[in-house]
């Protein structure tokens, strides 16, 4: 089915849409001999985050990588995918997450002043082959004439 996910519980499968009619579910199961605890393992807990709360989240993992002789940074595979994604929805991408954690040091900010410099040092090198190139040709026209 296209758009269509399964979940399997004590090995049985169910394909499912987007939204599932739990009652039918709940029957398929009572059929199949599953057990209700084997499908509280499959609804997960709803968690509401905010930013403090992923930055606690940060900074405690931290902690722990330090106790446990771990240096480096968390990393999202530290995590479960509703805590990542709770942390990248309010804190961004996972380094400016791990800055505004104060975890990392902050990220070097002059990068537009080097493209800048960038740019103008490759216009002058354009600028630079067109001067070469038109007095080559007028060397060129000179020795014509």
């Amino acid at each position: 089915m296209k758009g269509a996910s399964v979940l399997s519980i004590a090995g049985l499968r169910y394909a499912r849409l987007q939204s599932v009619d739990w009652c039918a579910f709940l029957l398929f199961c009572k059929q199949k001999g599953a057990f209700l605890h084997d499908i509280g393992k499959m609804k997960q807990e709803k968690i509401t985050y905010d930013p403090a709360a992923c930055i606690a989240l940060l900074r405690q993992k931290q902690l722990q990588l330090q106790q446990t002789g771990e240096i480096r940074y968390p990393r999202r595979s530290d995590f479960s995918e509703p805590e990542v994604v709770a942390i990248k929805a309010f804190l961004g991408p996972w380094p400016r997450a791990l800055e505004a954690a104060e975890l990392k040091p902050p990220r070097n900010d002059d990068r537009p002043a080097r493209n800048r410099e960038k740019r103008i040092r490759a216009k002058r090198r354009r600028t630079a082959a067109k001067k070469a190139r038109s007095d080559q040709t007028e060397d060129n026209c000179d020795t014509i004439l």
